[in-house]
């Protein structure tokens, strides 16, 4: 892919706010696109392009090798943050998948417990075995590991409980609108409560109006992620962010 050979893909990082305290504990990072004619594109229309044509070694190399040397130099500036990035089901099938990511962060000097790599259930379903030796590796290795988009793809609580799993992303389909949805606001209450359970910590996702946003707190949510804590945006501008927050 040309964008790929024109090293066109950038890390753009959305700030993760801890609800305890309001400050941002972490980021995830999130490739984008900046075509020479079409501008900035998002992952959904080049991603599943990638995966027809078995390149998502390659952006997942670059993704990392970018989030890594960006961690390093916020922990030499003294800003210590999680950095989390997804992994594709196409990724999981590959079983020199942990060692390689390791050894990118661990070329950058940054400790593997800094990152979080999540899968999604239905990757996880789509080659159970390959990922289940993925997901122990990455885990022997010291990284954190996430359930992603949790309540739509399937996992059994068997899953979750057998898999060394740290942290539970509950998907914006149950997020969006809960505060003005009994339904939705029950559902939310029952994912969280199994994250309790299973120990895990509970990450929502696509919090969009600081009503969900306060009704999470409510509820005991962990950490939240979305518009109404921050928009993904290129490093310097996210640097600059976090510094108007006093938080840099």
């Amino acid at each position: 892919m040309r964008g790929i050979a024109n090293n066109e893909f950038e890390s753009f990082f959305q700030p993760i706010l801890d609800l305890k305290n309001n400050r941002v504990v972490g980021v995830e990072a999130l490739a984008r696109w900046r075509h020479r004619e079409k501008g900035l594109i998002h992952p959904a229309s080049f991603i599943p392009v990638l995966e027809r044509f078995d390149m998502m070694d390659a952006i997942t190399g670059i993704m990392v090798d970018r989030a890594a040397a960006a961690c390093r130099r916020w922990l030499d500036d003294g800003i210590r943050l999680s950095v989390a990035i997804n992994l594709s089901a196409v990724s999981l099938s590959d079983t020199e998948l942990a060692d390689e990511l390791a050894a990118r962060v661990l070329r950058h000097g940054v400790p593997p417990a800094r990152f979080v790599f999540e899968f999604s259930e239905t990757g996880i379903n789509a080659h159970p075995a390959d990922a289940l030796e993925n997901v122990l590796r990455l885990r022997m290795h010291g990284f954190g590991l996430a359930i992603d988009d949790f309540g739509v793809g399937g996992a059994s609580l068997k899953q979750l409980s057998a898999l060394p799993f740290t942290q539970l992303k509950i998907d914006r389909a149950f997020v969006h609108g809960a505060a003005g949805d009994p339904t939705l606001s029950s559902i939310l209450e029952t994912g969280l409560s199994l994250a309790r359970r299973l120990g895990l910590e509970a990450v929502a996702e696509g919090v969009e109006r600081e009503a969900d946003m306060e009704l999470l707190r409510q509820l005991g949510c962990d950490r939240v992620q979305g518009y109404a804590s921050g928009e993904a945006l290129p490093e310097a501008e996210f640097l600059a962010w976090l510094k108007a927050r006093g938080e840099a």
